[in-house]
């Protein structure tokens, strides 16, 4: 291609331009082209083009050095088009200029035949902090980039200032027929739900529908848009937090009339198409326990806004520290207000203590993944808060009540009562499900901080190198050195961990992290990841006792949280990466093992409640009388059953042990156990999974079974592998 403005004489002669493939000769504007896209003939400032739909600016400070093209022509820079930075840029959809990815490029495009693949390109000015400006446009010749279609054409200036005009009468036309079509959306969703849905699920389903009918146009004209792509974005995604929180609306304007003169009755929903309201299954069913309109879900959905509000901007992560602590807090205290409202109705001081541990949390995990100045100080303080009022909270909450002396006046017992015993066991589970929650997030932003820590480059003074850092690696670090160092941040001084001696030091990798961590001054965090890890367990497994009696299968959900725990000089010293699958199992294991060994005594009082009032009780003949006769030999008959019968399962929930303990042995050693013990000890685990009656043996024998079968596939994988060597 000729480095002048002209255009090849092989490319004028070849086809005249044409507005629907966009071929032909484009420096002569053409009667036939379409309407709105108005090419001026202008003398291109340069001859060579990049490939690609990114804008590569051109070399040199001026502009003017080209890239030659596949024929070695050399480009020349305009006249008046010094201190301008030139790029080249192909006008897809929208016409956006999109900086490259990659190197800017020193490829040049092959030359071809002229007339036979002519694409429409664009010179632009790239001014700081400004869109680009159409210059000029330029042919050019192609074999890596298909010509363009109509739309993929320029947007000019015309069409430009016809587009917001034309998105927004779209956009009208797209909200009124979602809202003419609400009837089709309740029909809709009635029938996904088998059921009248309720309020908060068809308004959801509404914005989602309205969201979704305007995503052709958002993805099309607006993807250049950051704005107008949050706005949508938000808009779908409130719908979908208010069909799942489901918060309540009012009558008035939905299903009936507003209280408005001239009987207007502006409403949306009609007497064939009335939601599910809340206060219906209140007033029928009585405000008893959950019986009552939740309206601090809207707390929840605030929230949800403020955090996508947060999350979105010109640079989320550019924003002040102190900007994204407020948002934090401001997003802990919606939360924390609804769950205290919701947990411990009508309670001042419980109220109070939620909140503050749930804003606590909040501000914990902001100053972690985002310090200022200061933070290393604070976040100690606010993890010793956060778990002296949890178990402040707790300890309020258990305290039994004033006696109140009317009840005891009373001849028959009082139903409330037992209605208000009910109550506070609920609220207990709910406390402890919320303390739970909470410390299972500290755990999972301890845990990514020491990710982080691990991931991470010494910067240190370790020569720079490799050896350096292996080196380190290698080397013990002790717990308490270092700036910093001290244990959670002074709470422990270093004199008291310099007493446990060579025990207080982490090798391995493990080490070289903890150094890391406590040169911000966060030398602590493992510890307090593993600590909140455990009580994160321990409470949802105390919430299962209370909800559910104690099932088994609850263990298997809440033991990956185990999976959260790092190496620490206090609590963990060798557990390594290659061990942090042998929590979980040896939790899963050790639970379903005292789940079966705890359900015989429940039996054995069961069957002995029962028999009570045909024989005397077992303990008192045993060991208190000395009767003899039939009396006595009934009753150590039923207590030898019983006993029979505890044994038995006893006996085949340690059939069933054996084989956790192999595996367990095994995940942490990280070698292959031998066939023979596994071809011993597994028909044991079936027998046993087989033959007893309690529910948390049978788990046991399963997942061993399922364990065994996991050796069995790694030895015999290992097998092959040393086949293929041999």
């Amino acid at each position: 291609m000729a480095s002048s403005g002209a255009i090849p004489a092989a490319a004028a002669g070849a086809r005249k331009y044409n507005p629907i493939t966009h071929l032909g000769e484009v420096g002569v504007p053409q009667p036939q082209r379409a309407k709105g896209l108005k090419l001026a003939a202008q003398t291109p400032s340069t001859a060579g083009h990049l490939a690609g739909a990114a804008c590569h600016p051109l070399p040199g400070s001026d502009g003017s050095a080209a890239r030659g093209g596949g024929d070695g022509a050399a480009a020349a820079s305009a006249a008046g088009a010094r201190g301008a930075c030139r790029a080249k840029v192909d006008h897809l959809d929208g016409g956006a200029c999109f900086p490259a990815r990659g190197d800017p490029g020193d490829r040049a495009v092959p030359a071809q035949p002229p007339g036979e693949a002519i694409n429409l390109r664009a010179s632009v000015d790239h001014l700081a902090g400004s869109s680009c400006t159409v210059r000029d446009v330029v042919a050019q010749a192609t074999r890596e980039v298909e010509a363009p279609t109509v739309s993929r054409g320029m947007i000019t200036e015309h069409t430009k200032q016809k587009m917001p005009w034309q998105g927004l009468g779209y956009a009208a036309a797209t909200t009124a027929a979602v809202a003419l079509a609400r009837f089709a959306v309740f029909d809709v969703v009635q029938w996904a739900a088998m059921g009248r849905p309720s309020e908060g699920v068809l308004l959801g389903s509404l914005l989602a529908a309205w969201a979704l009918a305007l995503a052709p146009l958002v993805t099309r004209f607006y993807s250049h848009s950051q704005s107008v792509f949050r706005l949508w974005a938000g808009l779908g995604l409130l719908g979908i937090a208010l069909a799942l929180l489901q918060p309540p609306l009012p009558r008035a304007g939905g299903a009936s009339c507003p209280q408005l003169p001239f009987a207007l009755c502006p409403r949306l929903w009609d007497a064939r198409h009335v939601p599910m309201h809340e206060a219906e299954d209140a007033a029928v069913w009585g405000s008893g326990l959950g019986r009552r309109e939740h309206w601090t879900r809207w707390l929840l959905v605030a929230a949800v806004g403020l955090g996508m509000v947060s999350a979105s901007g010109a640079a989320p992560g550019g924003r002040a520290a102190p900007v994204r602590l407020a948002m934090g807090a401001g997003v802990g205290v919606l939360v924390g207000y609804f769950l205290a409202l919701e947990a411990v109705p009508g309670q001042e001081l419980l109220q109070t203590l939620v909140l503050g541990t749930t804003v606590a949390v909040v501000c914990f995990i902001t100053l972690l993944q985002n310090p200022v100045l200061g933070s290393v100080v604070w976040l100690p303080l606010l993890g010793l808060g956060w778990a002296g009022a949890c178990g402040f909270t707790l300890a309020m909450q258990g305290a039994p009540p004033l006696p109140d002396a009317e009840r005891f006046r009373r001849l028959y017992p009082d139903s409330a009562v037992g209605i208000e015993a009910e109550r506070r066991a609920a609220a207990r589970a709910l406390l402890l499900g919320i303390f739970s929650a909470q410390a299972a997030l500290l755990a999972f932003s301890l845990k990514l901080r020491i990710a982080a820590a691990l991931r991470a480059r010494d910067g240190g003074s370790d020569g720079g190198g490799g050896g350096g850092a292996a080196a380190a690696a290698r080397r013990p670090v002790p717990y308490g050195g270092g700036a910093g160092g001290d244990f959670f941040c002074g709470a422990v001084p270093s004199a008291v961990l310099s007493s446990l001696g060579g025990r207080a030091n982490l090798p391995g990798a493990a080490g070289l992290a903890l150094r890391r961590l406590q040169r911000d001054g966060l030398g602590w965090a493992p510890t307090a990841c593993n600590a909140a890890a455990v009580l994160a367990l321990a409470g949802g497994l105390l919430v299962n006792a209370h909800v559910t009696g104690g099932e088994s299968e609850a263990v298997l959900l809440l033991a990956p949280l185990l999976l959260l725990l790092s190496q620490d000089p206090v609590l963990l010293r060798h557990l390594g990466e290659e061990q942090r699958y042998v929590p979980p199992v040896a939790a899963v294991s050790i639970y379903l093992a005292c789940a079966g060994a705890w359900h015989q005594d429940p039996v054995l009082l069961r069957h002995l409640g029962e028999e009570q009032r045909y024989v005397p009780p077992v303990a008192a003949v045993s060991i208190y009388l000395a009767c003899a006769g039939a009396w006595q030999s009934v009753a150590w008959g039923a207590r030898l059953g019983e006993i029979g019968f505890a044994a038995l399962n006893l006996g085949l929930l340690l059939l069933a042990l054996p084989l956790h303990l192999l595996f367990l042995h095994h995940a942490w050693h990280q070698k292959p156990r031998p066939l023979a013990a596994l071809g011993a000890l597994c028909p044991l685990a079936a027998l046993s999974m087989l033959a007893t009656e309690v529910e948390a043996v049978r788990y046991l024998a399963g997942t061993g079974l399922a364990m065994g079968a996991l050796m069995f596939f790694n030895v015999r994988q290992l097998r092959q592998r040393g086949m293929k060597v041999v």
